[in-house]
């Protein structure tokens, strides 16, 4: 398979396994990682253990793998965002202190607990720019095995969760923007010299409210999981895919069982 999580991988996943044992040779099977979860210094801890039982044998990834390896997709881009899965299912908002007009990507982890299923929003931001009307958001809702009901639960979330996630971080911004506007008035008006540019500017007309740009909601239907325990793993791929703007991963039916076990390994 031509993709970039599997760029520079062997062809054989017995090749890059053998890579991964010599990786962990040397550490034991209790060693304790911590990754950074949300921006108000959280952090996931988890052991050697956890990852190689849930990654490497085959099995459903949890709560720590996928925040884990959201976390590290989310490094590849500057000002992407990954929502760890626990603030997701409590609905805990944390976002991080850069404003949202420059954030890229928000990557939300979503576990649906009675299926022990993961599907994922891959949030796109395009606010930078100084005009306004070209401002545009995406969410994309990408469910594994492409099921009504479960893309169903996804929309549910996004209107509980992520979408107040994203108006809040839009307001606080929006907050320190007057903010900071008032302390410029401030200063100007406590200086003894007043410019006639200055004037002007006091009595122009005030700028025009900004507001969240509408959002665009997409479904993504492939590729499509063929067992019953990748949903994780082809979630991350996913979000991979898009954080990296190569997208070629969303034309593929399904992935094949080689390719899924380069993938496990890829995260480890």
């Amino acid at each position: 398979m031509n993709h970039p999580f599997l760029e520079r991988t062997p062809e054989k996943p017995d090749i890059l396994a053998e890579e991964v044992a010599q990786l962990f040779k040397q550490s034991s099977m209790s060693r304790t990682f911590v990754t950074p979860s949300g921006p108000t210094g959280r952090c996931v801890t988890f052991t050697l253990r956890d990852i190689v039982g849930r990654v490497a044998r085959s099995k459903r990834l949890n709560d720590a793998v996928m925040d884990a390896a959201l976390w590290h997709v989310s490094k590849y881009r500057t000002n992407c965002y990954a929502v760890d899965a626990v603030s997701v299912a409590d609905e805990k908002m944390f976002y991080p202190d850069y404003p949202l007009a420059s954030c890229n990507f928000v990557l939300v982890p979503i576990h649906m607990k009675a299926l022990e299923h993961w599907m994922v929003q891959i949030v796109e931001i395009q606010m930078s720019d100084e005009d306004t009307n070209k401002h545009k958001i995406w969410a994309t809702f990408y469910d594994p095995l492409d099921v009504s009901s479960n893309l169903e639960v996804c929309e549910a979330i996004w209107i509980s969760f992520t979408l107040p996630l994203l108006q809040e971080w839009f307001e606080r911004d929006r907050g320190r923007e007057k903010l900071l506007n008032l302390q410029a008035k401030s200063r100007r008006a406590s200086s003894k010299t007043i410019t006639a540019s200055e004037v002007n500017t006091d009595s122009a007309p005030p700028a025009p409210q900004r507001v969240l740009p509408e959002v665009v909601t997409v479904p993504l239907l492939y590729p499509k999981q063929d067992d019953a325990v990748s949903c994780g793993i082809l979630s991350i791929a996913q979000a991979y895919s898009y954080v990296s703007h190569v997208r070629s991963l969303k034309t593929s039916k399904s992935i094949s069982q080689n390719d899924l076990a380069q993938m496990r390994l890829r995260l480890l």
